[in-house]
């Protein structure tokens, strides 16, 4: 089973409204990175994609999701202030269906996710936008591969 873990690509300007940030887009560079993750998951078999509801991490794996011919699962477990327990009950669900996801998420749930998955211990965890974490539950391997603009 592997698991795609996927930071949102750029987007514009926060906002200083919360529930205006949840409409947030991608820039013009996180729409060219969000076609990047999809030419490079494209060949994968990837069976679920699952993003926080907040538009940027929809919109960063819609051309993935175009180009598998799945839907987005929109999830407020993959949400800014989601929390340990709604990430391990989500993790454990997946184990359990032997999935291969694509979750798509936030700066500071995908290092969570990392955490919680027993596969990175490091306090320091490299989560760029528009970054791909792939990692194999399997066997424990995690590569790191970020995208360019």
């Amino acid at each position: 089973m592997t698991l795609y873990l996927i930071r949102h690509a750029k987007a514009g300007d926060r906002l200083d409204d919360h529930t205006a940030d949840r409409d947030r887009s991608l820039s013009k560079a996180g729409r060219a990175q969000a076609k990047q993750i999809a030419e490079i998951l494209c060949a994968t078999n990837i069976s679920r994609i699952i993003a926080s509801p907040f538009k940027r991490c929809v919109e960063t794996v819609s051309p993935l999701a175009e180009k598998l011919e799945l839907r987005v699962e929109a999830s407020e477990t993959l949400a800014e202030e989601t929390s340990l327990a709604a990430l391990n009950a989500l993790i454990e669900s997946l184990r359990a269906t032997q999935e291969n996801a694509a979750l798509c998420s936030h700066g500071n749930v995908v290092p969570a996710l990392l955490r919680l998955l027993g596969v990175y211990s490091h306090d320091t965890i490299l989560c760029q936008k528009g970054s791909i974490y792939t990692v194999d539950l399997a066997t424990g391997q995690v590569t790191y591969t970020q995208t360019s603009h």
